[in-house]
């Protein structure tokens, strides 16, 4: 497991060896609904695999913005992607940039 927090993170991998982490993103507002997206300009090299967004789940929760302290249903204010790939060979000694936003 990789821990990048945020910001930017350099990896260094080998051919042959398989990488794989979670993209996670979370809004504290929990009416507000996350999506992450890969940047097009790098993009992804070729091969990668990425999970389509899965929403967690926090149920209803107070309202952050709201001065009544409503309850609100939390439906996707936390999502997360995961990342998987096996450098190939002639990938070696190739630099890759990948650049995500939620």
């Amino acid at each position: 497991e990789h821990l990048m927090g945020n910001g930017t993170k350099t990896l260094t991998l080998f051919v042959g060896e398989p990488i794989a982490f979670t993209i996670r993103a979370r809004d504290p507002n929990p009416e507000d609904v996350i999506s992450i997206r890969v940047v097009s300009d790098p993009g992804l090299p070729v091969g990668v695999e990425l999970s389509s967004t899965q929403c967690v789940e926090h149920g209803t929760q107070s309202d952050n913005g709201a001065l009544t302290g409503m309850q609100v249903d939390s439906v996707c204010a936390e999502a997360l992607r995961t990342f998987r790939w096996t450098p190939q060979a002639g990938e070696d000694g190739q630099t890759y940039r990948t650049c995500f936003v939620a």
